[in-house]
């Protein structure tokens, strides 16, 4: 019921769409908060809001189930501000004589606990949801405890279990059925691809006795605000690699594309990323500088690499701006006249050539080079005036 009328003055009020009703609420006062706000001077004013809360809460909505359940985490310690030692992460022992933690497990620092990402929960349930942000929507809600038969697909090293999940618990199933690629799955909080284990199912097991579909669950639901995830199932809509090219070439900035293909080179090892990665980065380099080594996070997908590539230009175009007020910045200029072809198919035929490896094809308004990514460093494998003539060096090679 709500509350007694008592005349005195309230800050608002609030209506409240559940199950097809308004339901009316008055706001009082739940205290105040305060907060330091810089002004253009350099100046700091302290500003105080009021928090408000609803009079009464109208009835729970009839779809809203059981809250997802969770237990403390077992890795971190917040009130004295110790996290779990990497030495004891993903594993059933702890180094007796690691320097960082003396041997206890738990060591003091401003590090993220890397069991729940300082969200001190372990969430036993996942709630996701896949969009395309236009007309079609899947959710699942994915419970520890569901019957979920996992064979074991391979071990680790050191020999950890390494076991699949059914179908129903891979998100690469319930892509296909929005009909996207897999590898095209993205979180919507940040753009960043899916992890490739919640995509095929891939559990790694640290112990004895876990059940897989937990295990999976702790690890996709850690530092998620109620375990929740939001996928977003399109390919994102950027420009082709040709468009950015051509681009680059206006802009005398040069291109870097680097494959990498594991399809052959982790077949026997299911934790490694099974797929082709790609990463894409403008830069200022001139094409007879030596490719420097793949930087973190690589994509899936090739589109997916060029639109985290365009996310930096800005970065980028103020790097290529000269230090000395009096050099003149280089005027953009018109793109390339003549037309380039997609130089995708003979990416991909040079990262299957070299399978576990990264192949970089650099191409600057200068010339182009390609090289090959090796344990001594980047070691060169062509290099041409055009993008075409070195792909074409390399056409016997890479076939």
């Amino acid at each position: 019921m709500p509350p007694a009328r008592t005349g005195e003055p309230l800050p608002g009020a609030c209506a409240i769409w559940r199950d097809g009703h308004w339901w009316h609420s008055s706001l009082r006062v739940a205290g105040w908060t305060e907060r330091l706000v810089e002004q253009e001077t350099g100046q700091l004013l302290r500003r105080r809001t009021q928090l408000l809360r609803r009079g009464w809460e109208p009835p729970d909505p009839s779809w809203l189930g059981d809250a997802i359940p969770h237990t403390p985490c077992p890795d971190c310690d917040p009130a004295n501000g110790r996290r779990a030692c990497t030495c004891a992460v993903d594993t059933s022992t702890i180094d007796s004589d690691c320097g960082r933690c003396g041997g206890t497990g738990l060591r003091p620092g401003p590090s993220t606990c890397h069991t729940c990402l300082d969200s001190h929960r372990i969430h036993q349930g996942l709630v996701v949801t896949l969009t395309d942000l236009d007309h079609q929507v899947v959710h699942l809600n994915w419970r520890a405890g569901d019957a979920a038969s996992a064979p074991p697909v391979g071990t680790d090293p050191d020999g950890t279990p390494v076991v699949r999940l059914p179908e129903r618990f891979r998100l690469e199933t319930h892509a296909r059925t929005l009909g996207v690629r897999p590898e095209d799955l993205t979180e919507a909080d940040g753009g960043w691809p899916v992890d490739q284990h919640l995509r095929q199912g891939y559990v790694i097991l640290p112990a004895t006795g876990v059940e897989p579909l937990a295990q999976q669950l702790a690890q996709a639901g850690r530092g998620r605000p109620a375990a929740r995830l939001i996928v977003l199932a399109a390919p994102p809509e950027v420009a082709t690699l040709p468009q950015l090219i051509r681009l680059a070439h206006a802009l005398n900035l040069a291109v870097d594309v680097s494959v990498r293909d594991n399809r052959r080179h982790h077949t026997a090892d299911p934790r490694p990323d099974h797929d082709i990665s790609w990463y894409v980065e403008i830069t200022v380099a001139a094409p007879a500088q030596p490719a420097q080594a793949v930087d973190v996070p690589s994509r899936p997908t090739l589109a997916g690499a060029i639109a985290y590539a365009l996310d930096y230009l800005p970065s980028v175009l103020a790097e290529a701006t000269p230090d000395d007020p009096v050099q003149p910045i280089a005027t953009p200029r018109a793109p390339m006249s003549e037309p380039i072809a997609d130089p995708e198919p003979m990416l991909l035929r040079l990262g299957a050539h070299h399978p576990g490896q990264w192949v970089t094809v650099r191409v600057a308004p200068g010339g182009c080079r390609i090289d090959l990514h090796e344990r001594e460093g980047a070691r060169p494998l062509s290099t041409s005036t055009d993008l075409a003539a070195a792909l074409t060096a390399l056409g016997g090679t890479a076939a």
